[in-house]
């Protein structure tokens, strides 16, 4: 893929995720010009920039640029799973954890 297109394809995806997040340029740990740019896909980002943006956007450098990841091979359902997870608070998240274990040793007692 052409530089240039690529550039326009990872800033329009950076415009479209800003926005569903109510975002404004501002918002970001750099200039905003800087981050317009970004936007505008004129000028390539560090990895440091990749990953704040990325951090700030809560989105996988992955998505951004396009890459293939274990995500994309998940059926609708797990995906939808993994994204709740994702949300719990770590002690719910061990809570969870035990509750599944738990029933898994059961389940495996009543075979």
């Amino acid at each position: 893929m052409e530089k240039n297109k690529f550039l326009i394809e990872v800033g329009e995806k950076l415009h479209t995720v800003r926005k569903q997040m109510n975002l404004t340029q501002s918002d970001f740990s750099m200039a905003q010009s800087q981050y317009g740019k970004y936007e505008a896909g004129t000028h390539a980002m560090s990895i440091i920039s990749l990953k704040d943006i990325c951090n700030k956007l809560h989105i996988s450098a992955d998505y951004l640029l396009n890459l293939p990841n274990e995500f994309d091979n998940l059926s609708d359902e797990k995906k939808v799973n993994y994204l709740m997870m994702k949300k719990l608070s770590r002690d719910n998240d061990l809570k969870l954890t035990g509750m599944i274990l738990a029933m898994l040793e059961q389940q495996k007692d009543h075979e």
